[in-house]
């Protein structure tokens, strides 16, 4: 309500019909002080006593309210106006509903295209590149693994000319290896292709020792070169091998990555066109298993071990 409209209007038609505030604040039952601050646009009747007021003055509610005569057209033409304003409102709020209900569908459809292709891809076969060489590498790596087992066992038995400190520190690094070959990874090297199992199975050997506490597979690749300063120290001619040496760690943590990503069911749906993924797995361990005889190799050398020892 515009309180300064409704009060002129309220004393010009009290005027017109002779009445005094007082006048008509009797027939209203309150105060002519009341009236005097309607008037004034302090404030606006209470809304009980519209009905009483308009009939005393001798106008519409509708006149009352707004300070001035409103025309019926005039009203039709808001209530008009209001209910476009609603429908309009309605009507959007629907196609917000309806393209979030088509969003969600088309969302829900491609997940489950997705789903079903997933499962599919579950069933391929990973296979390695490279076959007839890799062939030709299967009775050497098998070989090449027997030694390291036999290697890893003569160092522990046999200290050779390495000092107690020095001993002690060459069996830590050993040791790693040995819970690495208890792993029993060579199964991978005799296998023509890799199943959705065996990527999530050696996803779950790399990722589980990942931490600080049993980081072993790390470790045994990582502290070959801490192994090479101590050998110089017997045989400085060792040093010639801290460069392949370090070849092989990189490779090691390069191809890691991409094994561990194998957790998550979009990188594998990813590498199905490819065989990369199957190459990468293979030669990541061929990679870790020749570093592991290298070193083997020059610590029985440099510390002149043998079993007669």
């Amino acid at each position: 309500m515009e309180n300064e409209n409704i009060g002129k209007l309220i004393s010009k038609i009290r005027k017109e019909k002779g009445m005094t505030q007082k006048d008509l604040a009797d027939k209203l039952n309150v105060t002519d002080r009341a009236v005097s601050k309607w008037e004034r646009g302090i404030c606006c009747p209470d809304i009980s006593l519209l009905k009483d007021l308009s009939s005393i003055l001798g106008i519409s509610i509708s006149k009352l309210i707004c300070g001035e005569e409103v025309s019926e057209e005039s009203i039709n033409k808001t209530i008009q106006y209001t209910e476009k304003n609603i429908k309009q409102r309605i009507i959007k709020y629907l196609n917000i509903a309806l393209i979030s209900i088509m969003i969600f569908l088309i969302i829900f459809v491609v997940l489950s295209i997705l789903k079903v292709e997933f499962r599919y891809h579950k069933k391929y076969k990973y296979t390695i590149d490279y076959e007839a060489k890799i062939k030709a590498l299967e009775e050497s790596n098998l070989k090449q693994y027997e030694e390291i087992k036999n290697k890893v066992d003569l160092i522990l038995n046999n200290q050779g000319k390495y000092s107690d400190d020095d001993y002690k520190r060459i069996t830590n690094y050993i040791e790693n290896i040995k819970k690495v070959l208890n792993l029993n990874e060579f199964e991978y090297f005799k296998k023509e292709y890799y199943t959705y199992d065996d990527l999530e199975k050696l996803s779950k050997t790399y990722n589980s020792y990942n931490n600080y506490d049993d980081r072993f597979i790390d470790y045994s690749v990582d502290n070959a070169i801490d192994v090479y300063y101590l050998l110089i120290k017997y045989d400085i001619s060792k040093a010639n091998n801290i460069t392949n040496c370090s070849w092989m760690i990189d490779n090691h943590w390069g191809i890691k990555n991409i094994i561990t990503s194998l957790n998550t069911d979009f990188s594998l749906y990813y590498y199905n066109v490819s065989k990369e993924l199957a190459n990468n797995i293979y030669f990541s361990l061929d990679n870790r298993y020749d570093l592991y005889y290298l070193v083997l190799n020059d610590i029985i050398e440099v510390g002149d071990i043998s079993e007669n020892i």
